[in-house]
């Protein structure tokens, strides 16, 4: 009970004394100071994987299989393409195991698959660029280098052309650059022809963008009726078509050509 006074007594004699002190002065305040805060950018040398041409996003890459063996990964490219600006990723093309015909005919290119379960996308080019320079320009341009030949040998396959169509530029949602210009959206392939695709300048472009050709909304169901693809390809996009003439001679071969596509930093 002693215990329980003093403590009481305390806390009394504190309220008592409490009453009898004057007011602090606040005078001079409220006062305000300032700080600095910074960050720094330089450019990034790091490769960077494909994204989702649709919903593109470099935190969720996906990995493009081959259309012709659909979960089958693409080679590796002995050297690949390092930043601060490169070129990613394109689209290989496959159209299908076709019945020889002497009529003039359109084949359509298999959609792109990815991932485990084989999901399909529309085919596309990838590009990024993380230079930093709000002054830099970029060019994609593509050349087809031969034409389309049996493998290993000189069996070629005459007049034949590719066509693109609705080429369109993505970027993830978030990205505030603005987008660089596509010079063709349509235009077509023949041996050695080169064509200028897309032109970013005065920085635009920045960032990571892909060339699709349509959208997942404008692929094709495949019908069967467009010719052999694997059981996986059920979407077909006709935005690109390889056109074949009925004259051409035609092996119960693979034909094959490559399409050089070529980034470079000139306008």
């Amino acid at each position: 009970m002693k215990k329980t006074t003093i403590i009481s007594t305390i806390i009394m004699n504190t309220l008592l004394l409490g009453g009898l002190m004057p007011a602090v002065s606040a005078e001079g305040l409220p006062q305000e100071a300032s700080s600095e805060a910074g960050v720094g950018f330089e450019p990034n040398n790091e490769v960077v994987d494909p994204v989702d041409p649709n919903k593109p996003d470099p935190e969720k890459p996906i990995n493009p299989t081959d259309p012709e063996n659909p979960g089958t990964d693409l080679p590796d490219p002995e050297t690949p393409n390092a930043g601060p600006i490169s070129l990613d990723f394109a689209s290989k093309l496959y159209f299908g195991l076709q019945k020889i015909s002497t009529s003039n005919q359109t084949y359509y290119a298999a959609a792109q698959p990815y991932g485990p379960d084989n999901e399909l996308t529309t085919n596309y080019v990838q590009v990024t660029d993380v230079r930093g320079d709000d002054q830099a320009t970029w060019k994609l341009s593509v050349k087809q280098l031969k034409d389309f030949t049996v493998p290993e040998t000189t069996k070629t396959l005459a007049n034949t052309k590719i066509h693109f169509t609705d080429g369109n530029m993505n970027t993830q949602a978030e990205n505030s650059s603005a987008a660089p210009s596509v010079l063709n959206e349509s235009f077509t392939l023949e041996t050695g022809t080169q064509v200028d695709v897309v032109q970013a300048s005065d920085g635009k472009g920045m960032g990571t963008w892909v060339l699709r050709f349509g959208t997942n909304d404008s692929l094709a169901t495949n019908t069967g009726d467009e010719g052999t693809y694997p059981e996986a390809i059920t979407k077909l996009n006709k935005e690109i078509s390889l056109e074949v003439p009925g004259a051409s001679t035609k092996l119960a071969e693979k034909y094959t050509t490559d399409l050089l596509w070529t980034l470079s930093d000139t306008p």
